[in-house]
């Protein structure tokens, strides 16, 4: 190579070894290390220890021998391993409302772990019947309420025993055991417990992955430590999830909670409906801003997210909906800026089995106990990160 533009150096031992800039490009943009401070200073100065390059490689999950192959034999790699990464999600972004700023690279170690999950337990279970779920309204024609209640039947959801619980995680519990028994595999963000930090200026809700037994959903909150109704919110979009799942629909999926405007996409209004039936809001009337907190927590959703049921319903004048969604806005605004965080912590425990899923977890140790998985696979599926030996323990006894 003639330029030093189209060059990096690779420092071993103070001594200077060069490799293609494009080369090295490549592998780092596909992963979710591009944004990283040591890969950006590589591109800014030229230069990477070699050390920083296995533990960016390593991160990334990339062989370090690639960044030494010919540049055409990389980008067949790439191309390849992308093509069988990203089987089971569709390209694109699912857009509800304007918000998502995520591409397939910013959470390829997690769908790539979510496939592994697949592909186990598809190979280990092979008397699992296909999924009910699963495109169950790709071909609906009927209205909303109708599709609705058609999901409702399917997965047998008991809006009264939902709303039953005390607190809304508790609520979240109920509808997590209840996709489970369905075979809906559901995996949260964990940080600490996952294969893959996530760029924190990534915006998205959640992903739906394909399979035809055991379609997954991976569902995304980066703020779940702040003060606010983070629970709330998982609550609507783990059933939006869902009902992108009975669409057909496997891809990145995002939406904005904080949208002022309505939001007529059929699968959102289909979780409204789910959450709560039209015909239970008709004729009510409400102008007060704690009507909506009561409402939002006999719902089970967030106060914005009641305030929109009421006004798409005519339970509340525009005037009225504008001041109301300006003093939520405000308080949200406000909470986040204090930087109050929750009162409570999760144990690594609850991170591991919540991220991995509560029922594959379940089903990793029961395929241990059979002897089809030896300790160090039950380790390398559920554990990204070095743990006590009696961690193991420790998780099977939260199950």
């Amino acid at each position: 190579m003639s330029s030093e533009a189209n060059i990096i150096a690779i420092v071993i031992d103070n001594k200077r070894t060069y490799i293609r800039l494009d080369t090295f490009r490549n592998l780092f943009e596909s992963s979710h290390i591009y944004y990283k401070k040591e890969y950006q200073n590589a591109l800014q100065n030229g230069s990477m220890k070699f050390k920083i390059l296995q533990k960016l490689a390593r991160e990334a999950n990339i062989p370090y021998s690639l960044f030494f192959a010919p540049n055409d034999y990389v980008e067949n790699e790439i191309e390849r391993n992308n093509t069988e990464l990203f089987k089971g999600v569709d390209s694109g972004v699912i857009s509800m409302s304007g918000r998502g700023s995520v591409e397939t690279r910013d959470i390829g170690l997690i769908i790539k772990d979510i496939l592994k999950r697949q592909i186990l337990l598809n190979k280990e279970y092979p008397n699992i019947d296909q999924n009910t779920i699963k495109d169950s309204l790709r071909s609906a024609t009927g209205d909303i309420l109708q599709q609705a209640q058609k999901l409702i039947s399917i997965i047998d959801f008991d809006l009264d025993e939902f709303r039953s619980f005390q607190g809304k995680e508790k609520a979240y519990d109920y509808l997590v055991n209840l996709f489970e028994k369905h075979n809906i595999l559901v995996s949260r963000s964990r940080i600490g417990a996952m294969p893959q930090s996530i760029n924190k200026e990534v915006t998205f809700s959640g992903v739906t992955v394909k399979h035809k037994k055991f379609p997954s959903i991976f569902l995304y909150s980066k703020d779940e430590t702040m003060v606010g109704d983070p629970t709330g919110r998982r609550i609507f979009t783990l059933l939006l999830l869902l009902v992108c799942i009975a669409k057909g629909k496997y891809s990145i999926v995002s939406y904005n909670s904080r949208s002022e405007e309505i939001i007529e996409a059929d699968e959102y209004r289909i979780v409204e409906e789910i959450l709560v039936p039209s015909s239970e809001v008709e004729g009510l009337a409400i102008s007060k801003i704690q009507e909506i907190r009561e409402l939002s927590d006999t719902w089970k959703v967030t106060p914005r997210a009641a305030l929109v049921i009421l006004r798409r319903n005519g339970c509340i004048e525009k005037d009225n909906y504008n001041e109301i969604y300006e003093q939520l806005d405000d308080a949200y605004l406000e909470s986040k800026s204090s930087g109050k965080s929750h009162p409570w912590t999760s144990k690594d425990t609850t991170k591991v089995k919540t991220y991995c899923g509560i029922e594959f977890t379940k089903k990793a140790f029961e395929l241990h106990d059979m002897g089809r998985l030896s300790e160090g696979d039950l380790r390398r599926l559920l554990l990204f990160n070095k743990k006590p030996r009696k961690f193991l323990g420790d998780l099977r006894d939260t199950l």
